[in-house]
Formats: C-alpha cells, sequence, structure tokens
C-alpha cells in the first residue's frame, strides 16, 4: 500500500509544484522577515 502510494505520488508532476511552492514560499517568508527588520530600523531611526 505504502509503496504503492509512494510510486504514485512520484509519477505526478505535482510533487515537484509542491516542493516549487514550499521553497518559493520560504524565500518569501525570509525576504519578508529582512524587509519588516528593515523597516522597523528605519522606523526607529526616523522616530529617535
Amino acid at each position: 500500500m505504502v509503496p504503492q502510494y509512494f510510486n504514485l505520488f512520484h509519477r505526478q508532476p505535482l510533487h515537484h509544484l509542491l516542493l516549487l511552492l514550499l521553497l518559493q514560499t520560504a524565500e518569501h517568508l525570509s525576504a519578508r522577515r529582512k524587509f519588516e527588520r528593515h523597516f522597523w530600523y528605519l522606523f526607529r531611526t526616523i522616530n529617535s
């Protein structure tokens, strides 16, 4: 059951899309964190 399901999953191009989406999301999140850090740094600098 499990190997059969794995083979089916492996043959689908869907798991490639899922991996790509996961990578893009991770990159997006890290970029957002950097942006937020930069933004808050600027915000504090302007306010002080």
